[in-house]
C-alpha cells in the first residue's frame, strides 16, 4: 500500500500541522542550537509541504534543504527567505536508490518513521525492522563525518490503559481523520536499540492536541538526536 496517499487532497499546513503544533515547538526549540551555521546541506526526510524548512528558515541561516517526500503536499512551496530549498518527489525506497548532489549535515525526520515504517505494509515489528535497515543504510550513504540525524517522534504516555488509547484514537480520528495504536509508534528504546546508540540530546514533551489539555491528552512528543558515526 502507498501510505502515504493518506496525506492526498489534506490542508496539511492549516489543518494537520496546526493540530500537532506542540510537536513542532519542540523540534524547533532544540533544532535551534543545532542549526548555528551557514552553509549547511540538510535532508528532510518525509518533509511533507516544507514544515521543517518553514521552522529552520526562522533561524535566519543560509543552508540548503532537500525535502523527500512522496506525497503531492511536496508540490506546496513554502515561503522562505533564507533557505536554498528543492524537493525530491519520492518515497523513502525510491530515495534509497537516488544520487544526491551533496552529503548532508543533518537530517531531519518529523512525524514521519511511523509513515515510513508503515509503508512496508507488514506487521508493526517487521516494518520497524525494515524501516530501520533501510534508515541506516540512507544516513550511511548520505552523510558527511560528522553528521547528526534530529527525530521528532510521537507515541503515548507510559502506562497508559487500553481504554485511554481507545479514546485518544476517537479523537485523533475526529481531528485528524486516521489514527495509530501504540506499536505502530517508535519509542526512544527502540531507537537506541537499533543505532547501537545513546542519543546527544532528547526531550519529550506532552502532546498537546486542538481540542485537548495536557492532562486530557495521552500522547507524548519526543524529539531525539544522534550522530550518524555512533550508528551501528
Amino acid at each position: 500500500m502507498d501510505n502515504f496517499q493518506k496525506f492526498e487532497g489534506i490542508d496539511y499546513v492549516n489543518n494537520f500541522a496546526v493540530n500537532i503544533n506542540s510537536m513542532h515547538q519542540l523540534v524547533a526549540s532544540n533544532l535551534t542550537a543545532l542549526i548555528d551555521s551557514d552553509n549547511l546541506n540538510i535532508i528532510d526526510i518525509g518533509g511533507g509541504p516544507g514544515i521543517g524548512a518553514k521552522i529552520i528558515d526562522k533561524f535566519g541561516k543560509r543552508v540548503k534543504l532537500i525535502n523527500v517526500e512522496p506525497s503531492n503536499n511536496i508540490d506546496e512551496i513554502p515561503d522562505l527567505n533564507n533557505i536554498d530549498y528543492s524537493t525530491l518527489k519520492l518515497s523513502f525506497k525510491d530515495a534509497l536508490k537516488y544520487q544526491f548532489p551533496w552529503k548532508a549535515d543533518v537530517f531531519l525526520m518529523i512525524s514521519a518513521a511511523h509513515e515510513i515504517s508503515l509503508s512496508n505494509s507488514k506487521s508493526p515489528k517487521e516494518n520497524k525492522e525494515i524501516f530501520f535497515q533501510d534508515i541506516k543504510n540512507f544516513l550511511k550513504l548520505n552523510s558527511r563525518p560528522d553528521s547528526i540525524i534530529s527525530i521528532g517522534f510521537p507515541n503515548y504516555r507510559i502506562g497508559v490503559t487500553t481504554e485511554e488509547v481507545l479514546a485518544q484514537r476517537k479523537f485523533v480520528d475526529s481531528l485528524m481523520g486516521h489514527s495509530h495504536p501504540p506499536e505502530e509508534f517508535f519509542t526512544i528504546d527502540e531507537f537506541k536499540a537499533s543505532f547501537s546508540a545513546e542519543p546527544i540530546l532528547f526531550e519529550e514533551t506532552p502532546m498537546i492536541l486542538t481540542g485537548q489539555t495536557e492532562n486530557e491528552t495521552k500522547l507524548i512528543a519526543n524529539f531525539a538526536v544522534f550522530r550518524i558515526s555512533d550508528i551501528q
